[in-house]
Formats: C-alpha cells, structure tokens, sequence
C-alpha cells in the first residue's frame, strides 16, 4: 500500500482535535506514529468514529509489518472495524472517504476493492455536508485519486 495522504496538506480549522491528530499520523507515514496513535485509539472509549480511525490505523501499520502473516492478520483487523463501522453508519462520509483512500493504494492481491465506485460516487456527492477540515482533506486527496474527483 502506498503512503495514503501524502500529498494532504493539514488545515485546523473547524474540526475536532482527534480528527487533526488522526489525519496527522496518517500524513507523518511513520510507523512509531502510527503505533503510538493506535495504542491512544486503544485505550479510549469505544466509539464509533473510535473504530473506525483505529480500522483505517490498523490496515496502514500493515504496509511496514515484514512478516507476511503478521501483515496480514493486522490488515484484516483494521478492515473489519471500519467495515463494521461503514455497515452501521452507511451515510457517514468520512468513513467512506477513508475506505476509498485504503482501497484505491491496497494491494490488489487483498481484493479490497469492491466499494471503490460506489464509495467516490458517495463522497463526490456528499462530502460538502462536512466541515472545512475535511473538505479540504478530501479536496487535496482527489488531486491524486484515480476515481474521486472533487472541484
């Protein structure tokens, strides 16, 4: 998987802390970032938005792990959080924007893939109910993304 948000530039203005702090670790690329965030996500009450940061976490640690087992497992765990989330909040944006952003630089070999369309189709149509943070963060996204295209 390559680096999902490297090209996303940051903007803190109007939306929460723990959307900031998460967007920024999935920036940064590193491992120990990575990790530290996950444990943070661990300990914290179980919520839904919780979840799904903690899925979307998981499957991009998977892309440093070395062991083919490991990486595997690790990525399974984080797709069936944020599955489980999108199942239940299917009209969440955000959650669809990040299962887009995992399953368009995913392997093809994980054929994680099958949401792609339906999921930028979704995003292109909704994504301007959401605050300026993550306007911009998908805005800037869709400026390498194959399939989202945002103006």
């Amino acid at each position: 998987m390559k680096v999902l948000f490297s090209i996303v530039t940051l903007i803190f203005l109007n939306y929460t802390q723990a959307q900031g702090d998460f967007y920024t670790v999935l920036k940064k690329n590193n491992l120990q970032e990575i990790e530290k965030k996950i444990n943070q996500l661990a300990t914290n009450k179980e919520s839904s938005v919780n979840n799904a940061y903690l899925g979307t976490l998981l499957m991009k640690k998977s892309d440093f792990l070395k062991d083919l087992k490991t990486k595997i497992a690790t990525f399974k765990k984080g797709h069936q959080l944020l599955e489980k989330e999108i199942s239940e909040n299917q009209s969440n944006t955000e959650y669809r924007f990040l299962r887009l952003a995992i399953q368009e630089n995913a392997p093809k070999i994980l054929k994680y893939n099958t949401n792609i369309e339906d999921d930028a189709l979704f995003i292109t149509k909704n994504h301007y109910k959401l605050n300026k943070g993550l306007k911009i963060i998908i805005l800037e996204y869709s400026k390498q993304s194959i399939l989202l295209n945002i103006q």
